[in-house]
């Protein structure tokens, strides 16, 4: 019975321990101490006034309403409170895992679109220069050493003939 007083005692005591450090939920190198409240759970759990626990005796009349526990019920509750503070550390930190995971695959997105673009803006680049190339060196076709040659046989027999026709009449 000094079991169950002392459980339930616990069990009620467990959000103001005065013995308990503020325990850290975001750390998953180090795992906090079950026995003491966990960040915020004040929040979570009422603050109920509970009454001083009473020692009955078989038999004995009970000084006030309430509920009476088997001893294997008062542990499994408060087996079941340390296993949720455990869960919610699990979650905790396997979520800060999972964040730090997204937020990583995305870095490695925007480098990938963020190369990609930048491809593309040489590749275009490269496409303009040789564009103004062959732009270029097809309007210089009249100024190459063919042309000139070209032209001057051309003018040349135009002239020659001209010039044989004026002379011939």
């Amino acid at each position: 019975m000094k079991h169950l007083v002392v459980l339930v005692g616990f069990l009620i005591s467990t959000t103001a321990r005065a013995d308990c450090p503020m325990q850290v939920y975001g750390d998953p190198a180090k795992e906090p101490n079950y026995d003491c409240p966990s960040p915020n759970e004040d929040v979570l759990v009422p603050d109920i006034q509970a009454l001083p626990s009473v020692e009955l005796k078989k038999g004995e009349a009970s000084p006030r309403e309430g509920i009476l526990l088997d001893r294997n019920r008062v542990l499994g509750l408060g087996l079941r409170i340390k296993a949720l503070r455990r869960l919610r550390w699990m979650e905790t930190t396997s979520s800060a895992k999972q964040l730090q995971a997204e937020t990583a695959y995305q870095q490695k997105v925007a480098k990938a679109k963020e190369d990609l673009l930048g491809s593309q803006v040489e590749s275009y680049k490269k496409q303009l220069l040789d564009a103004r190339a062959d732009l270029a060196s097809a309007q210089k076709w009249y100024r190459s050493w063919t042309f000139g040659v070209v032209v001057g046989i051309v003018v040349t027999a135009a002239g020659g003939t001209a010039l044989g026709l004026a002379l011939r009449k």
